[in-house]
């Protein structure tokens, strides 16, 4: 069935919620990419204080390989918790939009958290104005959440004249279509992230030819809606 491997719930990850909550959204293509976007799913939630979310489907689930064992000299919890001396504030407003956090019990002042728009310290409050500063503050994350964003896989040539691009559990199906393939100029882009998308993926895409490919010619890299009667 196409739908063991259908990618329909993309946008659901991405864009559930209200419009202001900050995310990253990951979907690995192998098993041992599964494990090290779990660990770093953890840590990145507990550095910006925003849902990640880990996208799978019925085929990578119920896939089976065998794989090298996992080096986890490298692996570290990352907590980002800070003391709550007096003076703290749960949602102070700061440059990088990530508020220091604390736990009930862990230093001398209130720790506290609400889910209504809130003041810095956390209490519930309906001003316009707080309002506002408090959106633009959560809205600042996603400079910090972009510059840890994890690089796409590229396989082939650099000097690609064809791209194809693919991302989540078809990473394998595909990277082994482009290999037997034997196409010229042809690369394979995986992405194991899907939001935010790294910065360089718009000069890996404007690296591939314009234009949709007609039935017959040549994949290549499609910017913009294809005409009717084409295909990519």
């Amino acid at each position: 069935m196409a739908t063991r491997t259908e990618q329909c719930d993309l946008n659901l990850a991405v864009f559930c919620g209200q419009g202001d909550i900050q995310r990253a959204v990951f979907a690995p293509g192998s098993l041992e990419q599964a494990f090290r976007l779990s660990r770093e799913a953890f840590n990145l939630a507990a550095e910006f204080h925003v849902p990640v979310f880990i996208l799978t489907d019925q085929y990578f689930l119920d896939s089976s390989c065998n794989t090298p064992g996992s080096d986890l000299s490298d692996f570290t919890v990352e907590r980002h918790l800070v003391e709550a001396s007096p003076g703290y504030r749960r949602y102070g407003d700061t440059e990088s939009g990530v508020s220091p956090r604390s736990v009930p019990g862990f230093g001398e002042e209130f720790a506290g958290a609400d889910s209504h728009e809130h003041d810095e310290v956390g209490h519930a409050d309906e001003d316009f104005d707080l309002r506002a500063r408090m959106v633009e503050k959560r809205l600042r994350k996603m400079r910090g959440i972009t510059g840890k964003t994890i690089r796409p896989l590229l396989e082939g040539p650099d000097d690609y004249r064809n791209l194809v691009v693919s991302w989540g559990s078809t990473y394998h199906i595909v990277a082994e279509a482009v290999e037997r393939s034997g196409l010229k100029g042809t690369t394979h882009l995986h992405f194991d992230q899907v939001f935010p998308l790294h910065p360089d993926t718009a000069a890996y895409l404007k690296k591939g030819e314009e234009g949709c490919g007609r039935r017959g010619k040549r994949h290549r890299t499609v910017r913009g809606p294809c005409p009717e009667g084409l295909r990519t």
